[in-house]
């Protein structure tokens, strides 16, 4: 949060408070929707984006493929990880890539559903079940509530077998180019502009 340095912590964790009271009284169901579509953008899978989580261009990342569902009302992934890599403890995967994932997942649901980059500001992950090594994982994440440039997302990844090994949620900015640029300290390239507020 020091890119914030202007702004007080308190005005963000008080509009954190508010969308999780709204939360409450519009929870969705990330789970139910079709119409599956490869969430896209410019420079996806080119030197410019060399994400962790969902760049092909990556040959250490994880790689994993996002969807838009039903037009951006929520969104989907799945991922599988076979030569134990990013095992924690022999044969799972470690909680932490678990988290990784469905943080790329829910800034994917404000994406598709705005066609804007959104910084996480806070998260919260909860690990029901091991995923093991050799496991096919999905996920699908969706947007619960907004207020100004503030988004609450809500998340969850399952095994092949449909059981929940991960639930999370994140408070989101969307952030204008000032604001990244400050953010991140270094130079954003013009091509990221037009997905910016």
């Amino acid at each position: 949060m020091i890119y914030f340095k202007r702004r007080p912590l308190a005005i963000f964790s008080l509009i954190g408070k508010i969308l999780i009271l709204r939360m409450r009284n519009t929870r969705i169901n990330v789970g139910t929707a079709t119409a599956l579509e490869p969430i896209r953008f410019d420079f996806k899978d080119s030197d410019l984006h060399q994400g962790f989580v969902n760049s092909k261009s990556n040959p250490g990342g994880l790689q994993a493929d996002f969807f838009s569902v039903s037009n951006g009302e929520s969104v989907a992934c799945t991922w599988s990880n076979t030569d134990g890599k990013f095992q924690g403890f022999p044969g799972i995967i470690h909680g932490g890539i678990l988290s990784s994932l469905c943080d790329e997942l829910m800034a994917n649901a404000v994406l598709a559903k705005e066609r804007k980059f959104a910084m996480t500001l806070e998260a919260r992950f909860s690990w029901k079940k091991p995923a093991y090594i050799g496991d096919v994982l999905s996920g699908s994440a969706a947007i619960s509530a907004s207020l100004f440039s503030f988004r609450l997302v809500e998340a969850e990844i399952r095994n092949s077998k449909g059981k929940v090994l991960l639930v999370g949620s994140a408070l989101f900015y969307l952030p204008t180019w000032e604001v990244f640029n400050r953010a991140l300290g270094v130079k954003v390239p013009e091509e990221i502009r037009p997905y910016l507020r």
